[in-house]
């Protein structure tokens, strides 16, 4: 019986300095604070259409099935809105949205507020359309 609670107690001691250990911690992210909060000017607004391009890429089907039939695409769409961007030369961030499992509408950016973030950060932003496979399997095989 000595010997379990010996055996246990070396066990129990590793995993406490284990948990405990700061280099384990999970490392956080920076807080921007007053730097993400918009400026009063700036209104949650309607984006011009004009403002928004839409765009289709040939999407493989099925990225795991190496059979002759997985090689069938469909067009994944996705929309760029690109007016506030400074550049991948100035460090400006890219925004990326991944849109609602259901077909994306053309004025879905209206919803969001990313591009009142886009404003102030000069941000890129991107909303990619994600919707079931399912969906666009039988969409594709009619």
């Amino acid at each position: 019986l000595s010997m379990f609670f010996q055996f246990f107690s070396s066990w129990l001691l590793l995993f406490i300095l284990l948990t405990s250990y700061s280099g384990f911690a999970m490392p956080r992210v920076a807080r921007l604070g007053r730097k993400l909060q918009l400026d009063q000017d700036i209104k949650s607004s309607s984006i011009p259409n004009t403002d928004v391009k839409i765009f289709y890429y040939s999407q493989t089907l099925d990225h795991f099935n190496y059979q002759p039939e997985s090689y069938t695409t469909f067009k994944q769409k996705y929309m760029i809105y690109s007016k506030h961007w400074g550049g991948a030369k100035n460090n400006s961030p890219i925004f990326v949205y991944l849109g609602d499992e259901q077909p994306m509408e053309d004025d879905e950016i209206d919803s969001l507020i990313l591009p009142d973030y886009a404003a102030q950060l000069k941000a890129l932003v991107v909303i990619i359309e994600v919707i079931r496979l399912v969906m666009v399997y039988f969409a594709v095989s009619r």
